[in-house]
């Protein structure tokens, strides 16, 4: 055989293997020919835990191995920031070269990257040197020499084969024991005071996500040659070669006949042309998160950093930009970085996705120009309901519920649904640029913006890293540049008319299909009687779809839209499958029995069963990860097994909820059971511990019943955005449905009614019945040109809560007499009861000696009684004809909301800062300061009882309606009042401890094993014989000593063989005045006790020897 294939055996002899009789050489090495004769082998003369011995095969040559190279990156935790802005602040405009916006660029960037390289440190740049082996130790080194000593003695006769492997044994036994140890301080450094980026890190270790090179892809070794490889796919996604031949026909058209349209920029008017501020820009800093840098290595830390110089010679950087219409060389070039795809062959380049990096610099000044287009569109009510992906206040749920409930209701009414799922393939890649200006400017978006958005798309390059070496630089022909803050807007913009053409049809709006939008992503549905009349109705809109396509350079991948007919699992329905067809340019579209939506899959019958199945099979995996972390005598805290519970299987369990509700309760409890699981884990409970325990434990809620809180919240956020298509949900087309008595009471015994139909009737609830909820909408006014409040809150900065109130009110006087001398001041409060949920609001005037005060809507957030207490403060200061006024306000929540223009009212905001701006241009200046509450300053201490006294009106004075989030703490009321008092009916152990089954979890000791104590006497699950009959043994449940079972309230009350140590244990608890020896008294005792009363239980349990026995 050896002889046919070329390759050789290069023993030479020696024995390769050792038992207790014989010495064989039975191991070979084979080697192809032309390694032969460069191979040197050697056997190692050391068995390591087996009875072969190790063979080396040496190669005499060196392959060539790639040096791993990092990024040099600055070390931010160690800036000195007051040095970095000291070397900025002298810079002038006059000191920069701003002959182009090239030079200008360039200039700003070396500035920044001097000044930094000046006052931050940087890494080194190399790889750190890892142990091979970080669990061995010299107690390992140790056994090992031991053993070697022992296998020469058994090849020289001097021990027997039986002594040997005693000794063999026993550095296995030690080895195992080092790891172990090592694994038990690996992971118990993971707890709630851990860095939360060191805690992913080792979590993404475990779940297998480490980072790693890229293997070799076909040819391509060196790292060089797979930059290569990767830019030259990324770039021929957006080639014009994968453009139809009808579509490349037509586009040359459009371009001759628009020409004169596509040239004409139109005028600089409007408010989208006005030039960019200081204060956008910094608006836009304070909404990004610290991410990786562009070729330039500035970095949003080193922008939000720089003085206020600085940012004004950037903003006039980015004027020239925006009306010159030049845009930066190095903006228009992406560095590419190429990530696997997750379940992906490394080995195929077809399984990374790129991620852009570039310019901080040039994201800022599009998030800037990103604010103001989505205030126009979204203010101009230009985006169809239809999209809700990227945009504010809209989600997946959207499109999740309105299907479900379309399914559901069709197949109540013995009707079937029809579903395409439309792939766009490479939709952000193959934007049309010229289709994108001509769409962007009938919008009414002209002048310098529709230049920048011109002047963005042109000429991008990128060019692909891979172990920093960077790739050739290859054009991008199309597409819109993938990673950038404005291309999703301009993506919504260029795929925007495509409702227009499903709803400018002939059909009424019931034969009219709903289409579903969210990004690229598309849905089309109908229902009907027969599939033959959907099948007719969907071909007809799918034709105008692939027309529409093809008109505007879209390609609808024939290979994964797929169609579903949704209905009631019958014999008909196999029939009338049959006459379900469908076809995209004459080919048939794949009908399927599930396909994923949204992230949620949807079967033809509507079980949601391989939804389910597949969450739960990826919920398995993180509970195999919290199990890896949770031993029960080390490993991670409580708090932090909790965290990752809710990061890695809550998240995935309620991703999509409010349209799984009308799953039947087996697949539900699919959930429950893993829940229980998880929990069981993070509290380290026994197996036996009650669900209902261990939920009311961790103050979390049964799945059904959380889901049910999900939902009522997500419907206060559908009914403040009257756009928000799931409102379609209470037409008459499905009221008329959820009115039928057949149909709802089917729905109610059954608990599985569809979503519109449980948020119908629970709309319907007192507790919901007569609520306003305000709409959320678009600032009247453009947001950035509306003037910025001066706001302070100096007096914060210069007191804290420690100091005494009569030191406070000293020092807010004097800053107020100081700062405000000869203004006007108007003091401002809001007051809310937390029990009847009435509210008011209330101001007072010094200078006229007067104050007002208004009874609120009731349930609003004291938040928005202080915003309409400053409403009509600056109100009463226009109608006083005040020149300059300071409103001071103890609401140090409302004031930032204020500063940033965002918070939860947006309502009353843009109407305070509407009145502002108004005042503003009028002459009159008002400024707002913050004051301590309640330490005896006169105007804070007046408004205060004014906005109290108002609380006794009957009659609302300031309907301002309830935002969305306001509704939250009713839907959280009614459903934690439901699980409350079914938990309190269950007679368990807990109940006798703990009133409230959704207080927070806490943590009793820093020590596991001891927290492990504490928390299974709460749960009333332990090792003890009589703990309710559980873990009983040979012995029965009695206590040994005292004949009687031996339980909790035994173990802890009376068992008189631990009569000595229960004394000091009371005397301990005496000392801190509780009186009654119970166990609600030691096992829920105050918080501002609770430290000193578990101290005392744990050294109880020790005394008595019972930690192990718990």
């Amino acid at each position: 055989m050896l002889e046919t294939s070329n390759f050789s055996v290069i023993n030479r002899g020696e024995i390769t293997r050792i038992d207790n009789r014989t010495e064989s050489a039975i191991d070979l090495t084979i080697v192809s020919n032309s390694l032969s004769g460069q191979a040197e082998w050697e056997v190692i003369q050391e068995p390591c835990g087996s009875d072969h011995l190790p063979i080396l095969t040496t190669l005499n040559f060196s392959p060539e191995i790639e040096e791993i190279k990092l990024p040099k990156k600055f070390i931010f935790e160690k800036a000195d920031w007051s040095e970095y802005k000291t070397l900025l602040k002298d810079h002038k405009l006059d000191e920069f070269d701003s002959t182009t916006v090239n030079t200008l660029v360039n200039d700003i960037t070396n500035k920044i990257l001097n000044a930094a390289g000046s006052s931050i440190p940087k890494t080194s740049g190399k790889t750190k040197r890892r142990t091979a082996n970080p669990s061995w130790s010299g107690r390992c080194t140790e056994a090992r020499k031991t053993a070697r000593r022992a296998f020469r003695d058994f090849r020289n006769n001097k021990i027997t084969h039986t002594e040997y492997n005693r000794i063999h044994k026993n550095t296995k036994k030690v080895i195992k024991e080092v790891k172990q140890e090592h694994w038990r301080e690996y992971v118990s450094t993971l707890n709630k005071n851990t860095n939360t980026a060191k805690v992913w890190k080792k979590i993404n270790t475990l779940n297998g996500s480490k980072k790693s090179n890229i293997p070799t892809i076909g040819n391509a070794y060196a790292a060089k040659d797979k930059a290569e490889l990767f830019a030259k796919q990324f770039a021929s996604a957006s080639s014009s070669n994968n453009l139809e031949h009808d579509h490349k026909t037509k586009r040359a058209k459009f371009i001759n006949k628009h020409k004169n349209a596509l040239n004409d920029l139109g005028p600089d008017t409007g408010p989208l042309n006005t030039p960019i501020s200081v204060k956008e820009i910094k608006e836009a800093l304070n909404s990004k998160a610290d991410t990786a840098p562009g070729d330039d290595k500035v970095t949003y830390k080193l922008l939000k950093n720089l003085p206020e110089n600085m940012l004004s010679i950037i903003a006039t950087l980015m004027n020239q930009i925006f009306s010159t219409g030049q845009f930066p060389t190095e903006w228009r070039n992406a560095v590419v970085i190429p990530l696997p795809k997750p379940g992906k062959d490394p080995n195929d380049p077809q399984s990374y996705r790129p991620i852009s990096l570039t310019s901080h610099l040039c994201k800022t000044m599009e998030t800037v120009l990103n604010n103001r287009l989505r205030w126009y569109l979204e203010k101009k009510g230009i985006i169809d309901p239809a999209q809700s992906g990227f945009r504010s206040n809209r989600s997946t749920l959207d499109h999740l519920v309105t299907l479900e409930t379309e399914i559901k209701c069709g197949i109540a009414s013995k009707q079937y649904t029809g579903a395409v799922f439309l792939d766009i393939s490479k939709a952000f890649d193959l934007v049309w640029h010229e289709g994108l200006i001509y769409k962007t400017k009938n919008y009414g978006i002209t002048g310098k913006f529709l230049n920048f958005i011109k002047n963005f798309l042109t000429d991008r390059k990128i060019q692909v890293k891979v172990n920093e070496n960077l790739s050739d630089t290859y054009d991008l022909e199309n597409g819109t540049p993938q990673g950038s803050v404005i291309s999703p807007t301009l993506f919504n913009i260029m795929v925007n008319d495509l409702a227009e053409v499903i709803n400018s049809g002939e059909d009424d709006a019931a034969d009219t299909p709903t289409l579903s939008q969210f990004a690229d992503d598309n849905k089309l549905s109908h229902t009907d009687r027969t599939a033959k009349r959907i099948s007719k109705n969907l071909q007809k809109y799918l034709n105008k779809i692939t027309s529409w396509s093809t008109k505007w350079g879209f390609k609808i991948s024939k290979e994964k839209t797929v169609a579903i007919l949704f209905g009631r699992n019958t014999t008909k329905y196999d029939k009338e499958k049959s006459n379900f067809k469908l076809f995209i340019q004459n080919e048939p579209i794949k009908v399927v029995k599930s396909a994923k939506f949204l992230g949620v899959t949807f079967d033809q019958h509507l079980t949601f069963k391989q939804h389910f199945d597949n969450i739960s099979d990826s919920c398995k995996k993180a509970l195999n990860i919290m199990r890896c972390v949770s031993g029960s005598t080390f490993g991670s805290d409580k708090l932090t097994l909790l965290m990752l519970y809710k990061s890695l299987i809550r998240s995935k369990i309620d991703y999509g909820s409010p349209a799984l509700l009308s799953a039947c309760k087996s697949q539900i409890e699919i959930f429950d059971r893993i829940q229980s699981a998880a929990l069981r884990i993070a509290l380290r409970a026994h197996a036996s511990t009650p669900i209902p325990a261990l939920l009311a434990e961790a103050g979390e809620l049964p799945v059904s019943v959380r889901w049910e809180e999900l939902a009522l919240k997500y419907w206060a956020r559908v009914l403040s955005n009257p756009d928000n298509p799931a409102n379609d949900l209470m037409n008459h087309r499905f009221t008329r449905i959820y009115n039928f008595p057949s149909y709802h009471t089917r729905w109610d015994l059954t608990d599985k009614g569809p979503f519109g139909y449980r948020m119908y009737k629970a709309f319907q609830m007192n507790e919901f019945k007569d609520l306003t909820i305000a709409p959320v909408e678009a600032c009247p006014h453009p947001p950035w040109l509306l003037t910025t409040p001066t706001i302070s809150t100096d007096i914060n900065i210069e007191v804290s809560k420690q100091d005494l109130p009569a030191k406070v009110k000293a020092v807010a006087l004097e800053t107020i007499d100081q700062k405000y001398q000869g203004q006007v001041k108007v003091f401002t409060d809001g007051s809310k009861d937390p029990q009847s949920g009435k509210t008011a609001a209330a101001f007072y005037d010094t200078e006229a000696q007067e104050g007002c005060s208004y009874r609120c809507t009731d349930n609003i957030s004291i938040f928005t009684a202080e915003l309409i207490a400053i409403r009509e403060a600056v109100d009463q200061i226009k109608h006083k004809n005040y020149k300059q006024a300071v409103i001071l306000s103890d609401s140090l929540s409302a004031l930032q909301a204020l500063q940033n223009k965002s918070g939860n009212r947006p309502d009353i905001l843009h109407e305070i800062l509407q009145e502002i701006h108004i005042l503003a241009a009028r002459g009159v200046g008002i400024r707002f300061e913050w004051v301590p509450a309640h330490v005896g300053i006169q105007g804070n201490e007046a408004a205060d009882q004014l906005a109290k006294d108002a609380l006794n009106n009957e009659i609302i004075e300031c309907d301002t309606g309830l935002s969305s989030r306001e509704i939250y703490p009713i839907a959280r009321r009614i459903i934690v009042n439901s699980w409350e008092e079914n938990y309190s009916q269950l007679g368990l152990h807990i109940n006798k401890i703990k009133t409230s089954a959704t207080s927070k979890p806490n943590k009793y000791s820093k020590n596991i094993r001891e927290d492990a104590v504490v928390t299974r006497l709460r749960l009333g699950r332990t090792k003890l014989c009589g703990d309710l009959g559980q873990h009983i043994g040979e012995s029965g449940p009695n206590c040994k000593h005292c004949n009687i079972p031996e339980t909790i309230e035994h173990y802890l009350f009376n068992c008189s063989r631990h009569s000595l140590y229960r004394q000091d244990y009371i005397a301990r608890i005496k000392a801190l005045n509780i009186q009654d020896f119970t166990l609600r008294s030691l096992l829920n005792p105050p918080k501002y006790l609770a430290h000193d009363v578990f101290n005392a239980l744990i050294t109880y349990v020790r005394d008595t020897d019972y930690l192990d026995k718990i």
